[in-house]
């Protein structure tokens, strides 16, 4: 690709990490991906809800783990064919979900609103994806955290582009380590962001199909789905169904691939982009869909937000999830005993609330609900 040379992200970059450690055999960024993918949060995405209840007996449905695996995966062609690092953009793709609490979006917000309740600064779970990477998992004998460098962290941090709604923890950790919340993310993490929304808006509409919220014949309604599914019975007339939602499914993530990136070409060259420092120096976000697809890709969200996000369905165990979330952190204010974690000497109702947050914000689906039964339901 010409008009971007990769200066600052090649494979033998010894980039800083919050605690000095030797090199070893991978590259910085290989190395983070590799313990991302051990972690313990990495594995409990496997059980917390993408769309459906993790709990939900269909083993089809995308949960958290293999959404991000989508993303990884989405984020390393576009990253291969921009021509940027892909090992870095994959940890950061890899790692992005990792603050999820358990029920997905519902928990968070149910989380959020029990600590703003509280007098805390609520609950996002971007903040506790940074939080986990650099503090909750303890595995090393050295550090807390997993020690990932500073690039990564950085496109964790900016995941959707600079820090706006900055909260104490943002605030203390780039002044601790020297992280600008306002200055635009690193390409790789922007790739990573736009591949998140890639492979759900793709990945949705096959969820959504198999759980027989709607079916194709609702999909024509989208105007890029409508002439998506002509171009593939034109060239397959006698494809099955099952047949044609993959294909489709699979056409539609190649479009919005080729479509970034040919947009990201014209970005580069506008903005005269040729190296990091200029990429995050640029005002506006370098990895964008061309205008035209933007409105495709709203088309697609607005379907899926009448048809999914709000159907009865799906919003059904909403209330059942405010019961568990809601139960567990008041139980837990009661019966610290229960937590089976170690305090630290700051034992302070402000650091007792953060710490069963922290806990619950952990569990996976199964995890809570059987928690809820035995410790609040059954009393």
């Amino acid at each position: 690709m010409s008009g971007f040379n990769k200066i600052a992200f090649n494979s033998n970059l010894n980039s800083k990490r919050l605690f000095n450690e030797e090199d070893d055999f991978r590259s910085p960024f290989q190395r983070d991906r590799d313990r991302i993918i051990h972690s313990n949060a990495f594995r409990r995405l496997a059980h917390k809800t993408q769309v459906f209840l993790s709990t939900k007996k269909q083993d089809h449905y995308r949960n958290r783990l293999t959404h991000s695996l989508e993303v990884s995966q989405i984020a390393r062609s576009m990253s291969s064919i921009v021509g940027v690092d892909e090992n870095l953009t994959e940890a950061i793709a890899l790692s992005h979900d990792l603050g999820h609490p358990p029920f997905g979006h519902i928990g968070e917000n149910i989380l959020n609103d029990l600590m703003n309740k509280h007098g805390h600064q609520g609950f996002d779970h971007n903040i506790q994806t940074l939080r986990l990477l650099t503090l909750l998992e303890k595995k090393y004998a050295l550090f807390d955290g997993l020690n990932l460098t500073f690039e990564t962290l950085d496109g964790v941090l900016k995941h959707s582009g600079p820090v706006k709604n900055q909260k104490n923890y943002h605030l203390s950790f780039s002044k601790k380590y020297g992280f600008n919340l306002d200055q635009q993310s690193s390409i790789e993490s922007q790739v990573a962001a736009l591949s998140d929304d890639i492979a759900y808006n793709c990945h949705d509409i096959d969820d959504g199909i198999r759980a027989g919220l709607f079916n194709l014949d609702d999909l024509k309604e989208i105007i890029i789905i409508d002439d998506h599914i002509k171009i593939i019975k034109d060239k397959y007339p006698a494809i099955n169904d099952s047949r044609l939602i993959h294909e489709l499914k699979r056409n539609l993530i190649n479009t919005f691939i080729k479509d970034a990136t040919n947009q990201i070409i014209v970005n580069i060259n506008v903005n005269n982009i040729s190296n990091h420092m200029d990429v995050i120096s640029c005002k506006k976000m370098i990895v964008q869909l061309s205008e035209k697809t933007v409105v495709q890709m709203d088309d697609m969200r607005s379907f899926l937000r009448r048809n999914m996000y709000q159907n009865k369905e799906v919003l059904s165990y909403l209330n059942y999830a405010e019961d568990v979330v809601v139960g567990l952190f008041y139980f837990y204010k009661e019966n610290l005993n229960k937590l089976h974690v170690t305090f630290d000497s700051d034992n302070s109702t402000k650091n007792v609330d953060r710490v069963i947050c922290d806990f619950i914000s952990g569990m996976t689906d199964n995890y809570a609900i059987e928690k809820y039964k035995e410790l609040v339901q059954s009393k």
